[in-house]
């Protein structure tokens, strides 16, 4: 791990992540003070980007654990092989109303994602992502706040479980509902916005090769300005890319109002803001703006 935000800094764009200097300050003080590393921002805003740059950087390997409406401790943590339970049990000799002693042992155990950071004997403490905390509930940020606090879990039949070195934490939420302040409060905190227009340009440039920057610069002013609208979804960093990807794909070297319209489907995958886009006329106004700035 680099030893001074500077080194963050570079470390991260090493990994092709353009941090500013308040994201590599969090993430300089999450690992130098031990602390987990909580991301908020609105979706696109790099923050899963940020997490998997973090374990190129640090040579670690990344254990992501994707949130879901619904999603409890056990789920995160573990679960038993029951496929294998079945056979065992229709092997096992004795009376048909024991069960063989061995049917819960780690041998049937399939690791989860917290269960698999936990024992990981690998040369480094893993990188844990739990992603998208905001889609799961209370009772699961309950959870992770105890986890944070002893690195341990408890599973029925095999006991307590302790990490022998704990995961670095990364937690992200897409600001979808409020998370207990508890949990962030146990955590380096940082929030993250929509990149800057000079900043934006280099992830391009960086992402995209063959891309003139030049015509990076058109792509990102267009993008700059779709997210001042009031769309449901905004494009993010990711929808950047793809559409920089499409435009030379189709052999553009300039934007034009129709190839804008035809390609709306790379920006967003929410057909309210797909009408919202073309009722208000916006291709054409766009590409003006764009070509006034040139």
């Amino acid at each position: 791990m680099p030893d001074s935000i500077d080194g963050v800094e570079q470390g991260l764009r090493e990994q092709l992540f353009f941090a500013d200097r308040e994201t590599a300050t969090a993430v300089y003080l999450a690992r130098d003070l031990g602390k987990p590393l909580f991301l908020e921002g609105e979706p696109g805003t790099g923050k899963t980007a940020l997490a998997q740059a973090v374990a190129g950087m640090t040579a670690t390997r990344l254990i992501p654990l994707l949130c879901y409406p619904g999603i409890g401790a056990q789920g995160a943590v573990y679960e038993w092989n029951a496929a294998l339970q079945v056979l065992r049990l229709h092997g096992a000799a004795g009376p048909a109303n024991t069960l063989p002693s061995d049917v819960f042992s780690e041998a049937y155990l399939i690791k989860r994602p917290v269960l698999e950071a936990l024992t990981n004997r690998g040369p480094r403490p893993p990188v844990l992502l739990i992603d998208e905390i905001d889609l799961a509930g209370e009772d699961f940020e309950e959870f992770v706040h105890g986890l944070l606090d002893s690195y341990q879990v408890e599973i029925p039949g095999l006991g307590t479980i302790q990490a022998a070195r704990p995961p670095w934490v990364i937690i992200t939420s897409n600001a979808s509902r409020t998370v207990h302040g508890a949990l962030k409060r146990r955590c380096q905190y940082a929030w993250l916005d929509y990149p800057s227009f000079e900043r934006e340009v280099a992830i391009l440039v960086a992402h995209v090769p063959g891309l003139d920057r030049g015509f990076a610069g058109e792509v990102c002013n267009v993008m700059q300005q779709l997210r001042r609208e009031p769309l449901k979804r905004p494009p993010g960093v990711g929808e950047t890319i793809s559409w920089a990807r499409a435009l030379l794909a189709l052999h553009r070297a300039s934007l034009d109002a129709l190839t804008f319209d035809q390609t709306l489907g790379c920006l967003f995958t929410n057909p309210e803001d797909i009408r919202h886009v073309r009722g208000q006329n916006l291709a054409a106004m766009l590409i003006r703006r764009v070509d006034r700035a040139a």
